[in-house]
């Protein structure tokens, strides 16, 4: 009998004893690839090269951690999550604890608040029975995306029950460590992908390494499959130097289903929420794929008008599947 087939008499007979030893009683494990808990589903964020860096889009059965300073764009990556999930036939719910959602400006980025659940929860431990609740819904066959605006501004019953002033250390933390652990496992068996928004803090007093961390401690850091760190490149203007809208960077700190370390571009616009060609034709542009002359794009030795290439682009979806993988090739 030769090695592989030796092996693999051994592993079918581990996986016999172990399904023998909890097949009986209330705690029952998976056992074998039949029951390995892979990513069923991947949602299109609404920003390709997002989807690049991600590995294919946002996972349904894991969660993702999107941090950054304020007014960075973190509000509008969720929108146009959500947005995306609407057009791609997953249940959008968003679990809203800045009260960041506004009826006009959400239409006009393309979300339809007709086919959306908003939830204002009061506290952490709310958000979680949300979760938990959405986790239970076995009949709902379809995707579901939960994006929860924001972790930061979301306080625990303790710390609202405090007198102002009073000090509630490690509140969030200590929730956050044992409200993951419970919905982790379910979350990793379900068609659900968990976004959470974050901010970033100041450290005080420290001198060397990083003056920035995310609230509510270090459980997140471990839970999420992926983070991304999120900032400002610059600002965009229109021809009369009003500014319009913001040029993000986002970057993938940590990935554990594909490469991390990775960055692209998003194009934020005040009025129209995030332009996924010009997002695009920017990141290839970052990592030199393409070549920006005076009103004109150079790809692959060919040039062409860019307003005429971002046109086509919006309209083609052959094409920005075409591009989006040559940006995926260019940052692997």
């Amino acid at each position: 009998m030769s090695k592989k087939k030796d092996i693999k008499k051994a592993v079918d007979s581990l996986a016999k004893a172990v399904k023998k030893k909890f097949a009986k009683g209330k705690s029952e494990i998976g056992v074998g690839l039949s029951s390995l808990p892979t990513v069923r589903h991947w949602i299109p964020s609404g920003c390709p090269p997002l989807d690049a860096i991600l590995g294919g889009g946002i996972p349904c059965g894991r969660i993702l951690e999107i941090y950054g300073d304020e007014s960075h764009g973190k509000s509008a990556i969720g929108e146009c999550i959500l947005a995306s999930a609407q057009r791609h036939g997953a249940v959008p719910v968003l679990i809203d604890t800045e009260y960041s959602l506004e009826e006009q400006k959400a239409e006009r980025w393309g979300l339809d608040l007709d086919r959306v659940l908003p939830v204002y929860p009061e506290t952490m431990e709310d958000c979680f029975e949300v979760i938990a609740t959405l986790i239970a819904q076995k009949e709902v066959d379809r995707p579901i995306v939960v994006v929860w605006d924001t972790l930061a501004a979301t306080p625990t019953k303790k710390e609202l029950a405090a007198d102002y002033g009073d000090e509630t250390p490690a509140r969030q933390a200590r929730l956050m460590s044992n409200a993951l652990k419970k919905i982790y496992q379910d979350i990793a068996k379900t068609n659900i992908a968990l976004v959470i928004l974050n901010q970033t803090r100041q450290k005080i007093g420290v001198m060397f390494g990083s003056k920035k961390s995310t609230p509510a401690g270090k459980a997140l850091r471990f839970y999420a499959a992926i983070r991304v760190e999120m900032h400002i490149k610059q600002r965009l203007k229109n021809s009369n130097k009003m500014h319009i809208g913001i040029e993000a960077e986002l970057r993938t700190i940590k990935n554990k289903l594909t490469a991390p370390l990775k960055t692209c571009l998003a194009d934020i616009y005040f009025q129209t929420g995030v332009n996924p060609a010009e997002s695009l034709l920017n990141s290839l542009k970052a990592i030199g794929k393409v070549k920006f002359v005076s009103g004109s794009v150079k790809l692959e030795g060919q040039a062409f008008k860019k307003k005429a290439l971002l046109a086509e682009m919006s309209v083609d979806k052959d094409l920005m599947k075409e591009l989006t993988e040559m940006f995926r090739d260019g940052v692997s």
